[in-house]
């Protein structure tokens, strides 16, 4: 496994707009689903040593409990058990548009793993991130204050940058 350096360019202004009601919640509101923020118990040896800082971004649209009950037979899992460090309920605005914008936000940290699959295949997760879990919840606040189109993920110092 090691870092990735994935070229994708920041999301616009115009991506945000919609998106910036998604923390507002009355009983009117809609759930569209559910931001998670995970780790891995998996034992291999790169995951082990960096479990503080490797997690994995991702939304479901159902209930977080039925989405992990086969983590450990899973590759986007990591074929291993997980631990939820943090979710979210988002409302008013699309879970999956959200998780895409934190995805390339933080594209430069993306982990390149590759998985054997039981057919002798490999599959490539891409949803893990060599990022701490504070400076996911920051960019979380960013989008939610309409910031985060002027920050920055600084992989070398590992920390969100605004310019």
């Amino acid at each position: 496994m090691q870092v990735g350096h994935d070229p994708h360019p920041l999301f616009n202004t115009s991506e945000l707009d919609e998106q910036k009601a998604f923390v507002d919640d009355t009983e009117d509101d809609e759930t569209s689903g559910h931001l998670y923020v995970l780790r891995s118990n998996s034992q291999h040896p790169f995951v082990v040593e960096n479990r503080d800082l490797l997690h994995k971004i991702g939304f479901t649209r159902g209930e977080l409990k039925d989405r992990f009950s086969g983590a450990a037979n899973e590759p986007t899992f990591l074929m291993s058990g997980i631990e939820v460090v943090a979710s979210y309920r988002i409302v008013n605005a699309s879970a999956g548009k959200i998780e895409n914008l934190l995805h390339r936000f933080f594209a430069s940290a993306r982990v390149d793993v590759k998985i054997r699959n039981e057919v002798g295949g490999a599959v490539e997760p891409r949803e893990w991130f060599f990022v701490s879990l504070g400076s996911i919840q920051e960019a979380i606040e960013l989008i939610q204050t309409g910031e985060i189109t002027k920050a920055r993920y600084d992989l070398d110092n590992g920390k969100i940058v605004i310019d």
